[in-house]
Protein backbone atom coordinates (compact mmCIF):
# COMPACT_ATOMS: atom_id res chain seq x y z
CA UNK A 1 0.00 0.00 0.00
CA UNK A 2 1.16 3.53 -0.74
CA UNK A 3 2.19 6.20 1.73
CA UNK A 4 0.42 9.57 2.02
CA UNK A 5 3.17 11.42 0.19
CA UNK A 6 3.38 8.89 -2.62
CA UNK A 7 -0.38 8.88 -3.15
CA UNK A 8 -0.64 12.68 -3.16
CA UNK A 9 2.24 13.15 -5.58
CA UNK A 10 0.89 10.67 -8.11
CA UNK A 11 -2.86 11.12 -7.74
CA UNK A 12 -3.47 14.16 -9.92
CA UNK A 13 -1.37 12.78 -12.78
CA UNK A 14 -3.08 9.39 -12.60
CA UNK A 15 -6.54 10.98 -12.51
CA UNK A 16 -5.78 13.04 -15.59
CA UNK A 17 -4.36 10.02 -17.39
CA UNK A 18 -7.51 8.02 -16.64
CA UNK A 19 -9.60 10.93 -17.93
CA UNK A 20 -7.65 11.07 -21.19
CA UNK A 21 -7.87 7.30 -21.67
CA UNK A 22 -11.60 7.16 -20.96
CA UNK A 23 -12.19 10.18 -23.17
CA UNK A 24 -10.43 8.32 -25.97
CA UNK A 25 -12.94 5.49 -25.72
CA UNK A 26 -10.84 3.08 -23.67
CA UNK A 27 -12.74 1.12 -21.02
CA UNK A 28 -12.11 1.46 -17.31
CA UNK A 29 -10.35 -1.90 -16.91
CA UNK A 30 -8.01 -1.15 -19.81
CA UNK A 31 -7.33 2.30 -18.37
CA UNK A 32 -6.45 0.76 -15.00
CA UNK A 33 -4.19 -1.71 -16.77
CA UNK A 34 -2.34 1.09 -18.58
CA UNK A 35 -1.87 3.07 -15.35
CA UNK A 36 -0.69 -0.15 -13.70
CA UNK A 37 2.13 -0.48 -16.21
CA UNK A 38 4.01 2.31 -14.51
CA UNK A 39 4.77 5.96 -14.35
CA UNK A 40 2.44 6.81 -11.49
CA UNK A 41 4.37 5.40 -8.54
CA UNK A 42 2.25 3.96 -5.77
CA UNK A 43 -0.94 4.22 -7.81
CA UNK A 44 0.61 2.15 -10.60
CA UNK A 45 1.58 -0.51 -8.07
CA UNK A 46 -1.96 -0.54 -6.64
CA UNK A 47 -3.60 -0.76 -10.06
CA UNK A 48 -1.22 -3.51 -11.17
CA UNK A 49 -2.31 -5.51 -8.13
CA UNK A 50 -5.97 -4.87 -9.02
CA UNK A 51 -5.45 -6.18 -12.56
CA UNK A 52 -3.62 -9.25 -11.23
CA UNK A 53 -6.52 -9.96 -8.84
CA UNK A 54 -9.06 -9.47 -11.64
CA UNK A 55 -7.20 -12.06 -13.71
CA UNK A 56 -7.51 -14.43 -10.74
CA UNK A 57 -11.28 -13.97 -10.66
CA UNK A 58 -11.92 -11.01 -8.35
CA UNK A 59 -14.57 -8.44 -9.26
CA UNK A 60 -13.56 -4.89 -10.14
CA UNK A 61 -16.01 -3.38 -7.67
CA UNK A 62 -14.55 -5.43 -4.81
CA UNK A 63 -10.97 -4.56 -5.73
CA UNK A 64 -11.72 -0.82 -5.90
CA UNK A 65 -13.55 -1.02 -2.55
CA UNK A 66 -10.56 -2.80 -0.99
CA UNK A 67 -8.12 -0.20 -2.28
CA UNK A 68 -10.38 2.61 -1.12
CA UNK A 69 -10.56 1.17 2.40
CA UNK A 70 -6.77 0.84 2.52
CA UNK A 71 -5.97 4.23 0.94
CA UNK A 72 -3.97 6.47 3.24
CA UNK A 73 -5.35 9.75 1.89
CA UNK A 74 -8.93 10.93 1.54
CA UNK A 75 -8.29 12.21 -1.98
CA UNK A 76 -7.10 8.79 -3.20
CA UNK A 77 -10.00 7.07 -1.47
CA UNK A 78 -12.41 9.53 -3.12
CA UNK A 79 -10.86 8.82 -6.54
CA UNK A 80 -11.24 5.07 -6.05
CA UNK A 81 -14.82 5.48 -4.84
CA UNK A 82 -15.59 7.55 -7.94
CA UNK A 83 -14.30 4.72 -10.12
CA UNK A 84 -16.25 2.14 -8.11
CA UNK A 85 -19.47 4.16 -8.32
CA UNK A 86 -19.14 4.21 -12.10
CA UNK A 87 -18.75 0.43 -12.18
CA UNK A 88 -21.91 -0.11 -10.14
CA UNK A 89 -24.21 2.64 -11.44
CA UNK A 90 -22.80 3.85 -14.79
CA UNK A 91 -22.33 7.50 -13.79
CA UNK A 92 -20.69 10.22 -15.90
CA UNK A 93 -17.17 9.27 -14.89
CA UNK A 94 -15.35 11.86 -16.98
CA UNK A 95 -17.35 14.71 -15.45
CA UNK A 96 -16.86 13.37 -11.92
CA UNK A 97 -13.10 12.98 -12.43
CA UNK A 98 -12.86 16.47 -13.94
CA UNK A 99 -14.53 17.97 -10.88
CA UNK A 100 -12.36 15.98 -8.51
CA UNK A 101 -9.13 16.87 -10.33
CA UNK A 102 -10.03 20.56 -10.11
CA UNK A 103 -10.48 20.19 -6.35
CA UNK A 104 -7.11 18.45 -6.03
CA UNK A 105 -5.13 21.17 -7.86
Amino acid sequence: MATDQEESADLLYAMRAVMVLLGSGIGIESALQMIGRGGYGAISRDFKEVITNLQRGSQLEQELARLSRDASTKAYSRFLNTLRTNVTSDTDLLRALQQQSEREE
